[in-house]
């Protein structure tokens, strides 16, 4: 039996007084949990991946900086339609449009059915459009036209031979190999190069972002939002649903063939999924372990007495996070499942140690008593390990983990004290009311199952052994391989499911196609006009320098779309000047065609240097910052080759734009997805090892301290290292890679490691050292403890977002793993040791 201390008298003192004042006690408890609760019921789900970042990272800085900066262009949500009625179509788009160009510019920068003012813009300066070298060749070869209409001219050799072979050019107008013999035109083939030119400015002829086979028409709004599914992003989300919905009534149009693409979509569809799957598994969770309870105890009541309790310490963890931090982020938004099953064992030990003590015919009070002391060592040891494998999470930097540690540590604690409140509350209180003193057997639902584990274990411990070792050989095999790179860099597996087969990934793989690219351009700032083109010229060196000029499509600046740089400008008006005059010689030698072509390529005597004021408002308003400065934008166009949901390469793009600096050495603001998805990774590369190794030094410390003797601590240590290795081994045999989400799998193992040997144990330890006696007796209760924690994670494994269903699979491997080598694998060896001593003796 358990030696009698001054912490057991106390404990047995403090029972005794809940029990006889039960409904004082449940009404102080009400008030908590109804004011816990309340307090909590405020708390905001900021599903913003920016919410993960430590609160210093340089790169969410510079991404924040650079979305505060900019008016209208950080990111975008794309309405698509998808119909044979063009006329339906169009007009269902010009509706929206219309209303959308109303909102406030706090939420629409910008909005775009297609090229329309741009392509009226880019028609009337087309002269300046045209490539430098293309100009100066065909000054060249019209100087020569108009020499030889002289008369008396010989022409010794061509003038024009440094430039390229006619042929050449005329290929890029896409016919010209169907017309070989047509003969040498300086006119033909400018127009050819021109044309190619001006088409890249202008890639939808009908005015419409229309897809190439006709089907499908974008309209583009462009929003300060930040796009990782923040408030201002989800309010334009629902007032362009709304926008839509009108729509469709008034053309048509069905719903059908209405979609939403781009940054705002997709970060909304898994925000919304998350959401969704918060609710699903918290409440299938409840049900399942619920359902346990119920059929374990034989009892409904049960779940009063231990759920009281467990809704409680939920209650005040939750109320800690609010006055913590105000908002649950995408680590910590289904921590309540996560702490009702962890944080109800406690009440399952101490409500069947209870059950078992009146079965054996104590009283109530008695009973009471015994199951406190009994159980307190054991569940007291678990929650301290548990809530320090929680609390190491604090010391990292990246917020996902540290809020989540904060929360998780406290529910445990918050549990475990609630437990040894209320339980006996529930129990002293339902008592009076039935008026009841009889006894009750205990439940034997799983007796015979933990009596046969015992049975096992002490009777065949060297196989036990001899298996468990097995496992761990095999489990060790593949380990060195994992470990060298445990992490999940394929974002695409941690997204949502039904968002990339039906929802927003769907339509924007759809948009990608209509406008020949892979997502949105990375969004880079200077500080004013002067430095656009040295930063742009940048951007292409890091792309060499990183990638070997791989991942870099093109820089776009406001200067593409003035026909170039102003030195670059100014050479192009002064040949166009004697193309202009050229063509005035030569206009009355030409036949009717080669006429037409000159009087439409003339250039006109109103071409001149253009500024960003010339440019139409549509084109203005993207390199637009709020407070009024015009031109300082840049964005880079990643290559179509180039997955963004690849964290090497996000990492290579954080890299690249990382080399791109100011004037003052200072790296440019960015507001590129890429660099706070890849600063994620590195933050869980850098704070993951850090945390594994603290919770485990927290677990072990906790195990010495309490316990103070060599054997329980060989005991206890020896189950959770077995049960790790054979978490990490199956997890490597699986390939389940580790990611911002599942990563807590590792130290809440390490608390449930423990927590399950320690509480088997200490019970063997109370019954005397007999092995069979102490598995018997909470071997079945510690069996629904990792049965309803196993229930609170499957539910995981049916949610939408993946990143929840692989914190599911590997939550699960370690509950499997800690259960097996605390019931198994610590009996044997307990029981081996003990055949040796007695052996010995």
């Amino acid at each position: 039996m358990s030696e009698d201390t001054p912490l057991l008298r106390r404990v047995r003192t403090l029972t005794r007084v809940v029990a006889e004042h039960p409904f004082l006690v449940l009404a102080l408890t009400w008030g908590v949990l109804i004011g816990s609760w309340t307090y909590a019921s405020h708390l905001q789900l900021k599903s913003d991946f920016l919410q993960l970042l430590p609160s210093k990272s340089v790169a969410a800085q510079r991404f924040r900086s650079a979305v505060e900066r900019q008016r209208g262009s950080a990111s975008t949500l794309l309405v698509m339609v998808e119909s044979q009625d063009d006329e339906k179509t169009m007009r269902f788009i010009d509706l929206v449009e219309s209303e959308a160009r109303k909102l406030p510019k706090a939420l629409v920068g910008s909005v775009e059915h297609g090229p329309g003012e741009a392509r009226t813009f880019v028609e009337r300066n087309r002269w300046l459009f045209a490539g430098e070298r293309d100009l100066e060749r065909t000054e060249c070869e019209l100087g020569a036209a108009r020499a030889r209409a002289l008369p008396g001219y010989v022409e010794l050799d061509d003038p024009c031979a440094d430039f390229a072979e006619p042929a050449a050019a005329a290929k890029a107008d896409g016919d010209a190999t169907e017309r070989p013999q047509q003969k040498h035109s300086p006119l033909r083939d400018f127009q050819a190069r021109a044309d190619a030119e001006i088409k890249k400015h202008d890639q939808f002829p009908t005015g419409y972002f229309r897809s190439a086979e006709g089907h499908s028409y974008t309209l583009v709004i462009r929003s300060p939002s930040g796009g990782f599914g923040d408030s201002a992003g989800e309010r334009l989300m629902r007032i362009v649903q709304e926008s839509c919905a009108r729509a469709e009534q008034a053309t048509g149009v069905p719903a059908s063939a209405v979609g939403f693409a781009g940054d705002i979509p997709s970060a909304l569809a898994d925000v919304q999924a998350l959401k969704d799957d918060i609710t699903i598994v918290s409440g299938a969770a409840i049900l399942l372990v619920f359902g346990s309870i119920i059929l374990f105890f034989r009892s409904v009541v049960s779940l009063l007495h231990i759920g009281f309790a467990v809704l409680t310490g939920c209650g005040i963890a939750f109320a800690v996070a609010m006055a913590a931090f105000g908002h649950l982020n995408n680590a910590t938004g289904f921590l309540g499942s996560i702490i009702f099953g962890n944080g109800i064992n406690y009440g399952i030990i101490y409500l069947a140690r209870y059950r078992e003590r009146r079965g054996s015919g104590d009283d109530m009070i008695t009973a009471l008593c015994d199951a406190s002391t009994t159980c307190l060592s054991g569940t007291w040891l678990a929650s301290l390990a548990a809530s320090g494998a929680y609390a190491a999470l604090m010391i990292t930097s990246f917020r996902g983990f540290s809020e989540f540690g904060l929360i998780g540590g406290v529910g445990m604690l918050a549990c475990w004290t609630a437990t040894f409140v209320v339980v006996p509350a529930t129990v002293a209180a339902l008592e009076r009311v039935r008026g009841q003193s009889a006894t009750r057997k205990p439940p034997s639902v799983s007796a015979p199952v933990a009596q046969a584990i015992g049975k096992i274990a002490h009777s065949a411990p060297r196989a036990v052994l001899f298996l468990a070792l097995a496992l761990g050989v095999a489990a060790a095999l593949p380990l060195p391989r994992y470990l060298r790179d445990p992490w999940e860099y394929d974002f695409s597996k941690l997204r949502s499911i039904s968002s990339d087969k039906h929802g927003a990934g769907r339509w924007s793989s759809r948009a990608d196609q209509v406008f020949k690219t892979r997502g949105s351009p990375q969004l880079v700032l200077a500080d004013n006009l002067d430095q656009v083109l040295g930063l742009a010229d940048a951007v292409r060196k890091a792309d060499a320098a990183v990638t070997g000029g791989k991942f870099v499509d093109r820089v776009e600046t406001i200067y593409d779309l003035l026909g170039g740089a102003p030195d670059v400008v100014a050479r192009k008006l002064q040949l166009l000047v004697k193309i202009r005059s050229h063509i005035d010689h030569v206009r009355p030698h030409l036949d009717d065609e080669e006429r037409a072509i000159a009087d439409k390529w003339r250039p006109p005597e109103y071409l001149r240097l253009l500024t960003p004021a010339d440019l139409p408002a549509q084109l203005r308003d993207r390199f637009t910052e709020k407070d009024g400065r015009v031109g300082t934008s840049l964005f880079v166009y990643l290559s179509p080759d180039v997955s963004q949901s690849q964290g090497h390469n996000l990492i290579k793009i954080s890299d690249l734009l990382e080399r791109v600096h100011l004037p003052n050495g200072h790296t440019a603001p960015n507001a590129a997805r890429a660099t706070v998805f890849a600063e994620m990774i590195r933050s869980m590369e850098r704070d993951a090892p850090r945390a594994t190794l603290f919770a485990l030094l927290i677990v072990m410390a906790v195990c010495l301290l309490v316990e103070r003797r060599v054997l329980p601590v060989v005991a206890v240590l020896g189950s959770l290292f077995c049960a790790v290795l054979l978490t990490a081994g199956g997890a490597a045999w699986l390939d389940v890679r580790l990611n911002f989400l599942n990563f807590v799998a590792l130290p809440l193992t390490f608390g449930i490691g423990v927590e399950y040997a320690i509480n088997l144990y200490e019970r063997i330890r109370a019954e005397g050292g007999d092995i069979s006696a102490g598995v018997r007796s909470v071997g079945g209760a510690v069996m629904l403890c990792s049965l309803t924690t196993i229930f609170g994670y499957g539910a995981l494994l049916f949610a939408d977002n993946q990143a929840l269903r692989s914190f599911g699979r590997y939550a699960i491997a370690g509950e499997l793993a800690c259960i097996t080598t605390a019931i198994f694998v610590m009996p044997a060896a307990l029981a081996l040791a003990r055949k040796r001593e007695n052996h010995a003796k």
